[in-house]
């Protein structure tokens, strides 16, 4: 009697320490990952700056070899990362465990702007040793790696990828079904083109058909149509809300009149019709915005609020294959007013002189340029 009471107890308590508890792991790591420990170098990788290293710099690394990227100390490393994309994965819930480190050699704080992933799954990396998240695949994929973006330390490093199955139960695979559903529901009320939402509400509709009717060989088409369709309708939706808010800043500024008022109305009106057609394309919506920011700086810079800046080019610069160094002064409004500053480059060659160039319409916001060639 004691022992069976001690075994209730002992089932409750792992059952209560992870939600997982119930389901053993299974290693599937050799199943779907190609090199997960870059022992092959890059073999079935996409990488962006990172590169296969054999020191010993990375200390929780599986063989001889892990990828990198490292800069300078005291300098950031920006950006960069590995992954690969599994075409073919029985869903369920899994977790992916990496060796990894996003660090600055000269100073021991936690630094940001790196993590492990898997599709829109994050845990962010800081000192070394290993990293975990679990996600849940629905669509019969997944795409997973390492990404840096814009990342505060100075080494990048990663290695031995590992993957376990920890649920594959149907109820796993409907929540997280339902999860993708629930958001869907939510972006639908958003304006969007006509045609990107009827998609989005018809793969809604045929995910919800078989969260009520589930079919397990049925999932994984419907979750990437409804995955396809949400992303589709996420890009459509911010291009509308992006030429909003533009045409809403402009409307204000135009109301105060002054010179070329009639051309920023114009560009305004323009908008408005694009902003006002559902079947609006991308590319039209993306000019309203284009043609609608170049009118609204035209009018900014002929409508100053206070004194023009003085710009003065120093005429010695040094130029490469892909940057240019140059210099120039500023005077008449305090460095810290000016919104953005920097050079024009042209194929006609400007003659050196003082270049006086119109604030924008706040000095609290101007921008001034200077052109040299």
């Amino acid at each position: 009697m004691k022992n069976s009471f001690f075994c209730i107890l002992m089932t409750g308590a792992l059952a209560c320490g992870s939600p997982f508890a119930l389901h053993a792991q299974t290693d599937v790591t050799d199943t779907y990952l190609v090199n997960p420990s870059f022992e092959t170098y890059l073999e079935g990788w996409e990488f962006d700056d990172l590169l296969p290293q054999s020191n010993d710099g990375l200390a929780t690394k599986d063989g001889a070899t892990y990828v990198e990227k490292w800069i300078g100390t005291g300098n950031p490393v920006g950006s960069g990362g590995v992954s690969q994309t599994i075409p073919s994965m029985a869903n369920g819930t899994y977790q992916l465990t990496v060796a990894a480190h996003n660090i600055r050699q000269d100073n021991s704080d936690p630094q940001s702007g790196a993590y492990i992933f898997a599709d829109e799954v994050r845990e962010p990396v800081h000192a070394g040793g290993d990293y975990s998240l679990t996600f849940t695949v629905v669509e019969g994929r997944a795409t997973v790696g390492f990404r840096a973006e814009d990342a505060t330390g100075n080494w990048l490093a990663c290695d031995n990828f590992r993957l376990y199955l920890v649920d594959d139960s149907q109820e796993a695979i409907l929540k997280e079904l339902q999860a993708r559903v629930d958001n869907a529901i939510a972006l639908a009320s958003e304006k969007m083109q006509q045609n990107v939402s009827s998609e989005l509400q018809a793969a809604i509709a045929a995910a919800r058909q078989l969260l009520e009717s589930p079919a397990d060989e049925k999932i994984p088409a419907a979750a990437v149509r409804l995955h396809d369709a949400y992303e589709a309708a996420k890009t459509s939706a911010q291009a509308f809300a992006d030429l909003q808010e533009a045409i809403d800043k402009v409307t204000t500024a135009a109301a105060e009149g002054g010179t070329g008022t009639a051309a920023l109305d114009g560009a305004v009106q323009t908008a408005q019709a694009v902003a006002g057609n559902l079947n609006s394309s991308l590319e039209e919506l993306t000019e309203a915005l284009d043609n609608l920011t170049l009118a609204t700086l035209t009018y900014c810079v002929n409508n100053p609020t206070d004194a023009a800046p003085d710009v003065k080019t120093d005429t010695r610069y040094a130029r490469g294959a892909t940057v240019a160094f140059g210099r120039s002064t500023i005077e008449g409004m305090s460095y810290n007013d000016l919104l953005e500053h920097g050079f024009c480059w042209s194929p006609i060659r400007i003659p050196p002189s003082s270049t006086t160039v119109r604030p924008n319409t706040s000095a609290t916001t101007a921008t001034s340029m200077s052109c040299a060639r």
